[in-house]
């Protein structure tokens, strides 16, 4: 209903306010009605937008090992998950890199989700794939 979706919008707003991000709506959008789809595109971006991305980064980047190198970080906001593509130097460097993610208390449920030698590449690195919950504070 038009009362709910108003009120919403005074939540939304006061959200968007508190993340810090403006909206400058002109004077020919006052008045419109807003539906289910954009009340939850807003809410979806406001949860992109006040996510602790430097929290998540800092842990990260808090991990000490020379023989990993970190490709890819893929955070799932909806869900919690969090999927880290890299190579390791070899496969002994990889799981020492999986025990450091799992002493952080930002991330649970830590599991390697492959691995893969690199033939192709004279150094013969581990590419691999890890999957964890990440506890957003």
């Amino acid at each position: 209903s038009y009362g709910r979706l108003h009120s919403e919008r005074r939540v939304m707003e006061r959200e968007m306010q508190a993340a810090g991000v403006h909206l400058d709506l002109s004077s020919e959008s006052r008045g419109q009605q807003y539906t289910e789809k954009d009340v939850t595109a807003v809410r979806d971006m406001i949860g992109r937008l006040s996510a602790p991305w430097e929290e998540l980064f800092a842990t990260v980047e808090s991990i000490k090992n020379k023989k990993v190198a970190i490709l890819a970080l893929d955070p799932d906001i909806q869900t919690g998950q969090l999927t880290i593509e890299g190579e390791a130097k070899d496969y002994a460097a990889l799981l020492t890199f999986i025990a450091q993610l799992r002493g952080k208390k930002a991330f649970a449920d830590v599991f390697l989700q492959r691995h893969e030698v690199k033939l192709d590449d004279p150094q013969h690195p581990v590419a691999f794939t890890v999957s964890m919950r990440w506890l957003r504070s």
